[in-house]
C-alpha cells in the first residue's frame, strides 16, 4: 500500500503491532509478562498488538527502554534497532 510516508521517504513503514509482537517472540516472552514488569495494564498491550492503536509518548519510552531498540524501529519507521 502507498501512503504519503511512502512517497516522502522512500519506505514502506512496518506497522507497529508487528514490530512489537516479533520483539516479544523474540525474547521468548508473553506480553502479560512485559505488562507485568512495565506496570502496563493488559488491555492496553491488547490494543496495540490487535487493533494496532499507537501507545502514547510515555509508554513508547517503556517499551524502548524494555527491548533496548529505538521508538523509529519499534513504530516501524527504520529497519535498525
Amino acid at each position: 500500500m502507498i501512503n504519503a510516508y511512502t512517497i516522502l521517504y522512500g519506505i514502506n513503514p512496518v506497522p507497529f503491532p508487528y514490530r512489537l509482537q516479533a520483539l516479544i517472540n523474540g525474547g521468548k516472552i508473553t506480553p502479560y509478562k512485559v505488562c507485568t514488569q512495565l506496570h502496563i495494564r493488559t488491555d492496553i498491550m491488547s490494543v496495540w498488538l490487535n487493533k494496532g492503536t499507537l501507545p502514547s509518548f510515555e509508554n513508547l519510552l517503556l517499551l524502548t527502554d524494555y527491548f533496548n531498540c529505538s521508538a523509529d524501529y519499534l513504530l516501524g519507521l527504520s529497519d535498525f534497532e
